[in-house]
């Protein structure tokens, strides 16, 4: 709980200093389909589709730097497709699972921005991204009739690596629509130690990042 009222409190920042340089911050929505999957030891897993939406809080340092913070909603998932033996001890072969999970995000982002136009710009975005889970989903096919709550009380908060390079266009002096394929993944154990999924070791996930920005 400790980490994630630092979390707020670096947040609650980035938007305090808006008096202090005005000028400089844009506020947005933003929206990234994208490819996940886990990595998990001894299974064979299949990426899904998901997506990753919010807020975004961009503040402009100078001309070349720049801070991306914000609040997404994003969801991980994948199938696996794993032998296993139900709570009556029958066998199953080939059991097909599709699993999701869903988490608040906040991004702390340093961006580099280079071969600025008149319209056009480029950019590169690099950082942690803060995860706080806060639904999971599975089904199995067949169903072999475990109790998917459990998974509400293994999934750990998450510290991911970020990295985007995109492209900004101009519409106007204050509203950009920024595009920015970026690649995500994360650097903490997804469960804890007392889980079955203790071998789920990462996720990551490659996704286009579309984001509509205005000026403050």
């Amino acid at each position: 709980m400790l980490k994630i009222k630092k979390l707020l409190t670096i947040l609650f920042f980035l938007f305090s200093i808006k008096g202090f340089a005005q000028k400089g911050f844009w506020l947005g929505l933003t929206s990234s389909p994208e490819i996940s999957n886990q990595n998990l030891i001894g299974n064979k897993t299949y990426p899904t589709l998901a997506q990753t939406s919010g807020i975004l809080v961009i503040y402009d340092l100078n001309k070349r730097l720049g801070l991306t913070s914000g609040v997404w909603y994003s969801t991980k998932s994948f199938h696996e497709i794993y032998d296993r033996r139900d709570q009556n001890g029958v066998y199953y072969k080939d059991v097909k699972k599709f699993q999701s999970i869903n988490y608040i995000e906040i991004p702390l982002l340093l961006n580099i921005k280079f071969g600025d136009s008149c319209k056009v710009g480029f950019y590169s975005s690099v950082g942690p991204v803060f995860g706080l889970p806060v639904s999971a989903y599975w089904k199995d096919k067949p169903n072999i009739g475990y109790n998917q709550s459990v998974y509400s009380n293994i999934m750990n908060p998450i510290l991911s690596a970020y990295l985007g390079i995109g492209a900004s266009v101009k519409f106007s002096k204050k509203t950009l629509l920024i595009i920015e394929p970026n690649v995500k993944r994360s650097l903490t154990p997804i469960y804890n130690s007392n889980s079955d999924m203790k071998d789920v070791k990462y996720f990551y996930s490659f996704g286009i990042r579309f984001g509509f920005i205005y000026k403050l």
